[in-house]
């Protein structure tokens, strides 16, 4: 059987998805603010470079892509 995937905020837009975690006072993880937009473990993760895509910097080290 195929896994089904869900990701409910797949059509918000950054914008949406910061004021809502502002709203509802999440957590907020510092790295974001340092490049890191999607983080994985240490020797997976780099921060994104300008004009790349968002998750361009998880799995750096091991050729994948999501």
């Amino acid at each position: 059987r195929e896994p089904v995937r869900v990701n409910p905020l797949v059509a918000w837009t950054q914008a949406e998805i910061e004021e809502y975690a502002h709203l509802g006072d999440l957590p907020y993880n510092p790295l974001y603010d340092q490049g890191y937009y999607s983080v994985g473990c240490k020797p997976c993760t780099r921060k994104v470079k300008n004009g790349e895509d968002v998750r361009a910097g998880r799995w750096d080290s091991l050729g994948r892509v999501e």
